[in-house]
């Protein structure tokens, strides 16, 4: 299934996305010009056009914005608009909204999005703007994966040590046959009573002495062997399988003015990457 176009019909209002907290922006001052999230590599620089009969920018106060570039560092973003204004602002940390399904990103998903904004001023209107919306990244064809799987072998040995007090006792002197009694008892290694047995024979009495012995023995309970295989696949986005399209509000400050914002761009590189595991256990005794 392949789709050149997606015109994802979305509005912003009410968006309580935090996407941007908690991030750890180590990218800036480096050559990764990127958002990074769980699992999200992305980058959304890109000339985005507008999408209200032509505007990105619904209405001024003075001009018409038709389209607006922006060009994203780290969390940092440079916006030029269609007639020169410049903006500076940030943008969140990619929130993933799709899943996979059989190991694709189908047509028409979007993918994900993440929370931007900027401030500046309209040189045209001769208004100082503020801009808060959110970018969706969007299949615009079916995106397969390329998967890797590491098997890691994890050996836990289970050994308790069993120690088995044996008493057997006689009487001395008798003048006959006396009934012995011999008590073993078995405690693990926290001093809990796991095994109890008390057996009774008769012998002379002419047997001999009281005589107690304790031995220590060592039970192996078991050896469990755990194979653990990860699964890592990776969905590659260009700019010929992702469609962004940026949506907000437009304010201008001491004005009446609050403006809808709708513009699309092509995509630009980044990458998903999805983590699965599984395991097997098989346990031997010794």
């Amino acid at each position: 299934m392949k789709m050149k176009q997606i015109m994802l019909a979305a509005t912003v209002a009410g968006v309580g996305l935090m996407l941007g907290a908690g991030c750890d922006w180590s990218s800036q001052g480096t050559s990764l010009n990127t958002s990074q999230g769980a699992g999200v590599t992305i980058n959304f620089s890109g000339v985005y056009n507008g999408n209200i009969s032509g505007r990105a920018v619904d209405r001024t106060s003075a001009g018409t914005i038709s389209r607006l570039t922006i060009r994203q560092s780290g969390n940092r973003v440079e916006v030029v608009d269609s007639q020169g204004s410049h903006y500076e602002g940030s943008v969140g940390a990619p929130g993933l909204v799709a899943s996979p399904t059989d190991g694709e990103f189908p047509a028409g998903a979007e993918l994900m999005q993440s929370q931007i904004s900027w401030a500046g001023k309209d040189g045209v209107a001769q208004r100082e703007v503020e801009f808060v919306g959110i970018i969706h990244a969007i299949s615009v064809e079916d995106i397969s994966g390329t998967s890797k799987k590491n098997v890691s072998e994890s050996t836990n040995e289970k050994s308790d040590n069993y120690t088995y007090t044996v008493t057997t006792t006689y009487t001395t002197n008798a003048t006959s046959a006396q009934v012995i009694t011999r008590t073993e008892r078995a405690y693990d290694g926290d001093g809990n009573l796991v095994f109890e047995e008390v057996t009774e024979t008769t012998i002379p009495a002419s047997a001999g002495d009281v005589k107690t012995t304790t031995r220590t023995v060592v039970d192996n309970r078991g050896k469990k062997t755990t194979n653990t295989v990860t699964t890592d696949t990776t969905y590659r986005i260009t700019e010929q399988n992702v469609q962004y399209r940026l949506e907000g509000t437009w304010i201008e400050k001491n004005s009446p003015i609050v403006s809808r914002v709708d513009a699309i761009s092509r995509g630009a590189s980044g990458t998903i990457t999805s983590t699965s595991s599984s395991s097997s256990s098989d346990t031997t005794t010794e």
